[in-house]
């Protein structure tokens, strides 16, 4: 009996968890996750720059629409988010000392 009430309330409180993160919404807001094309921006002509050994020194790349105040990117899904400089559409994004080319395996971009 307990075990069905407990059971219960957990399914209550779960799906007003699910309502109101379903309900809540970034109007105006430019941004998205996900592979090729999304809402929001557009990133192009992606360039890697090797350093010393086997080592990724920067990524470039073009972001359109022009605009954005502010660029991250992650290549690696547990490693740092790394700032960009933002120069005429064109992004350089310097990676930290020691980042393997064989440990790069994502291009995550968050711009605002």
């Amino acid at each position: 009996m307990w075990a069905a009430a407990l059971l219960l309330l957990a399914l209550v409180a779960a799906s007003l968890g699910l309502g109101s993160a379903s309900a809540s919404s970034a109007t105006g807001a430019r941004g998205g996750e996900g592979a090729g094309g999304i809402s929001g921006y557009a990133v192009s002509a992606v360039r890697f720059r090797l350093g010393s050994g086997a080592a990724v020194a920067s990524v470039g790349f073009r972001l359109a629409p022009t605009g954005a105040r502010s660029v991250r990117i992650q290549v690696t899904p547990e490693g740092p988010w790394v700032a960009c400089v933002l120069r005429a559409g064109s992004a350089t994004c310097a990676l930290p000392a020691g980042t393997g080319a064989g440990a790069v395996d994502q291009l995550s971009v968050v711009a605002g």
